[in-house]
């Protein structure tokens, strides 16, 4: 969800992995790359739309790329486990593979919020409250759609399947407040397309929090 933006705390160092050969192994951050930009913010979508594959009672929120990776915070109603994280990354590998197309619309607040209540979100639609024209949409084919601004990778097939993970779920505070609903959030890290995370990548370790860039 690139039109909406929420802040925690900067990490105070990049995560550490360990490559094949035993080497230590700092992960980019995202700002070094326009199109590691684009890599981690398709990939919290196309994770995004796993999860509703897999649990259509899950509404999403935002989903930003983030200093070393990617999230998207969920309302689900049970809790994810790692097992789920399995699965979703199993579906998100046939996601890539089938190679959609990331296609930009621009849309009215009315074609939008109809849209959008036609799905059943009222996260999307408090989002698109806050949203100033043009307001636009990210398809995944004719699959999956999201409010979004950006940027993304022409196709799903500019994704590497083997160059990213799902790292872990953790609680967070819709709009950040106490009072509102807690939701799930799934970290996620990924590469560029010639990277490989199983071939150089051990052992990531996730910061305890990153600096979110508008997501």
């Amino acid at each position: 969800m690139a039109q909406s933006e929420q802040s925690v705390s900067p990490a105070a160092q990049p995560p550490v992995g360990q490559s094949s050969g035993g080497l230590p192994m700092v992960l980019p951050r995202t700002s070094e790359s326009d199109t590691l930009k684009r890599i981690r913010h398709t990939f919290s979508h196309v994770m995004a739309m796993a999860v509703q594959k897999l649990f259509p009672k899950a509404q999403v929120t935002i989903g930003p790329w983030i200093d070393y990776g990617f999230y998207y915070d969920f309302d689900n109603p049970e809790p994810f486990t790692e097992q789920d994280l399995k699965a979703i990354k199993k579906e998100m590998v046939k996601i890539i593979n089938k190679g959609l197309p990331v296609v930009q619309e621009t849309v009215t607040r009315e074609d939008a919020q109809s849209r959008i209540e036609a799905l059943g979100e009222p996260y999307k639609l408090e989002i698109l409250q806050d949203l100033e024209e043009p307001i636009t949409l990210y398809h995944l084919g004719d699959e999956w759609w999201d409010l979004c601004a950006g940027p993304h990778v022409a196709s799903t097939a500019d994704l590497n399947p083997k160059a990213f993970d799902l790292e872990s779920v953790a609680g967070a505070y819709w709009r950040g407040d106490e009072k509102r609903a807690q939701l799930q959030r799934i970290y996620g890290t990924a590469w560029k397309p010639q990277s490989s995370f199983r071939n150089t990548n051990a052992a990531v370790k996730k910061p305890s929090a990153a600096t979110t860039a508008a997501g």
